[in-house]
């Protein structure tokens, strides 16, 4: 009986992960300095995303229709990642982690990757999958439009 309930359990919260990657015609130093300050995001959201409040560390937003996040920047390494997750004292629907990673390929050329890390409620998956994935590709899309 006791394994029925963890299983159970287990099938109620799935692991997602949701990926893009594309090669950006700009440097790496202007990529990472330029995502490492939410100020800069307005540019790279889509209309979809609603009430929009940010810091250089920090910003909240709602995606419409369906929840409303508070991220942070949790981590960076220079020209290599910057780690983003949930606020300690916001709520979020799941939690989650966002990855950028950088690779040069050349002075003017950099391949960018974003991922999306979330545990996440069975039934909110269903819903959510595909906002993430467009959220997550919008912002990868976007970055082709920031200065070099």
């Amino acid at each position: 009986m006791k394994g029925g309930h963890i299983k159970r359990l287990l099938l109620f919260f799935k692991y997602m992960r949701i990926e893009s990657s594309k090669n950006v015609k700009n440097s790496v130093e202007n990529i990472y300095n330029y995502l490492s300050d939410f100020n800069n995001f307005s540019h790279l959201l889509p209309d979809k995303v609603e009430n929009w409040k940010c810091t250089e560390q920090s910003c909240s937003f709602s995606v419409k229709g369906l929840f409303h996040l508070g991220i942070e920047i949790k981590e960076k390494i220079p020209f290599t990642s910057i780690v983003i997750g949930q606020e300690s004292d916001a709520s979020s629907p799941f939690p989650f982690i966002m990855v950028w990673e950088f690779e040069q390929e050349s002075e003017s050329e950099t391949n960018v990757k974003l991922s999306l890390d979330a545990e996440i409620n069975a039934m909110i998956a269903i819903v959510a999958k595909k906002p993430l994935q467009n959220l997550v590709n919008i912002f990868v899309e976007k970055l082709d439009h920031i200065p070099t």
